[in-house]
């Protein structure tokens, strides 16, 4: 059975700088964290994702993964032996 090395790095720390919708124009910070960071599995494992968003209200995320599939849940499948990224992208709401 072929192990892979998932690496939680693409958008680990995304930070995303967002316009405030009202007041003196300043900028509010967003943060994106991804758990677990690293982990490795073995092609056919699936391995659950959580990302926790700070600086907004909305905590829905787009999910993307290289290596396998990921669900809108952040389920990954891993697919292809190798060293890949999982990671998600979060959508700013105003």
């Amino acid at each position: 059975m072929k192990r892979i090395s998932l690496v939680g790095v693409l958008f680990l720390s995304m930070v995303l700088m967002t316009s405030c919708a009202a007041g003196n124009g300043g900028s509010k910070q967003v943060t994106i964290s991804i758990s677990p960071k690293n982990e490795t599995i073995f092609v056919g494992d699936e391995l659950q994702y959580t990302a926790t968003v700070t600086g907004l209200s909305d905590q829905r995320v787009t999910w993307s993964a290289t290596g396998g599939e990921i669900d809108e849940n952040g389920l990954y499948l891993a697919t292809e032996p190798g060293i890949f990224d999982a990671g998600c992208i979060g959508e700013v709401r105003k």
